[in-house]
């Protein structure tokens, strides 16, 4: 029975180096795949930050508006509705408005 348990004894030791090798190979794969992972995730948010950056910044829309008086008046700055004006402008330059039931709107 001692002579059994060396012998097992034995055949662990000498697959003992080769599980950790094994482990270690395992952990370094663990860990490259990972970094892989972080450069593929830095190019693709590099490549959204690149294409899209200048949205960020500022975003200009010509629009021709007309000053109606009935909403704007020279006189009454602050009572002014410059929202509707705006609006107005915005929605002329659509062909085609729908509203919120789907109805067309003239």
């Amino acid at each position: 029975m001692n002579n059994l348990d060396l012998s097992t004894a034995d055949k662990v030791r000498k697959t003992l180096k080769k599980r950790y090798r094994k482990d270690r190979l395992f952990a370094i794969y663990g860990a490259a795949s990972i970094l892989f992972c972080f450069l593929f995730l830095g190019i693709f948010l590099m490549g959204i930050f690149k294409m899209g950056w200048h949205a960020f910044l500022e975003t200009r829309v010509n629009l021709p508006v007309y000053f109606d008086p009935q909403f704007v008046s020279p006189y009454n700055i602050e009572e002014s509705d410059y929202e509707a004006v705006v609006a107005r402008g915005f929605i002329g330059q659509i062909p085609r408005c729908h509203n919120q039931t789907g109805k067309e709107r003239a």
